[in-house]
């Protein structure tokens, strides 16, 4: 064995300027086969501000909102509970509520809306 001892040096790698980095030995590369199909530019978590229950009885349970008064937009972002007025707000449900109040957002789920209801709150 002399010289290079079997491994070659003549071919591609052996030119100055050789690019070989993704070369998959000639086949198409999987990146730049065309994309099918629809993928929408709006998640599903981008179209509302999700609540749970259990924030607002938090901030209940500390005095930031008044149970008496009707919870809505306006007193979630003032207490800092959501941030903008620009997306729809959704009520979930996490625990159960010990406390009733009045609350009016956009939507609820089924379970929160059952939780609330079971409090003896409303959903306006």
């Amino acid at each position: 064995m002399g010289k290079t001892s079997a491994r070659g040096s003549n071919g591609q790698k052996a030119r100055s300027g050789c690019a070989l980095r993704n070369f998959e030995g000639g086949q198409k590369t999987i990146t730049s086969l065309p994309r099918r199909g629809f993928n929408s530019i709006k998640k599903e978590s981008d179209k509302y501000n999700i609540v749970h229950i259990g924030r607002i009885v938090e901030m209940i349970d500390e005095s930031i909102i008044d149970k008496n008064e009707v919870i809505d937009k306006n007193v979630l972002l003032k207490t800092g509970v959501v941030k903008t007025l620009k997306r729809k707000i959704k009520l979930l449900f996490d625990v159960e509520s010990s406390v009733a109040f009045n609350i009016k957002v956009d939507s609820y789920s089924k379970n929160a809306l059952e939780a609330v209801k079971k409090a003896g709150g409303s959903c306006l």
